[in-house]
């Protein structure tokens, strides 16, 4: 899922190495083991799923809105299996209030006073300073085409390193 690729990948590890019926139990141990710290599965669970919010945040910060997550015309336009194409808007719908975001795909204020971050979140329904101070206004951002056409840019491939 999403929220443990994030955790993995923020681990500088490779999500697949640790892809299987134990995810987060391998993933636990081996971090605990190299850090010295232990880890849960639930907190990596949290981990996982802050880093996708902050994420979300700060590609709004950035300008990128629910017209951005979009998918390539060949599975929106060319009917594939059983002579069908994915309805994105509503499955967008269903994905955003799955993450406890609002129908633009903002995290609510819940979603985000319940991953310990109002800070963050009173950020992107105000001002957004706490976190995204060095980021400039998307107006005066050159964004790659890429980050233009999705949601998330790659880990590890940010043009601002705020988070």
């Amino acid at each position: 899922d999403q929220d443990y690729v994030a955790t993995v990948v923020s681990a500088v590890m490779c999500w697949i190495i640790f892809h299987g019926p134990q995810w987060g139990d391998k993933l636990a141990e081996c971090l605990s083991i190299i850090t010295g710290t232990p880890y849960t599965v639930e907190g990596l669970n949290y981990w996982g799923e802050l880093i996708w919010n902050l994420e979300r945040l700060f590609n709004i910060r950035a300008g990128l809105t629910r017209s951005d997550d979009a998918l390539p015309p060949r599975i929106t336009r060319e009917p594939r299996v059983k002579n069908r194409v994915v309805d994105l808007e509503n499955l967008l719908s269903e994905y955003y209030r799955y993450r406890g975001w609002d129908e633009k795909g903002v995290p609510t204020r819940e979603k985000v006073k319940a991953l310990n971050r109002e800070t963050e979140g009173a950020g992107v329904v105000g001002e957004l300073k706490s976190i995204m101070h060095c980021v400039p206004a998307a107006s005066s951002v050159n964004l790659p085409v890429r980050w233009r056409t999705r949601a998330k840019p790659i880990h590890g491939d940010r043009a601002y390193g705020c988070l």
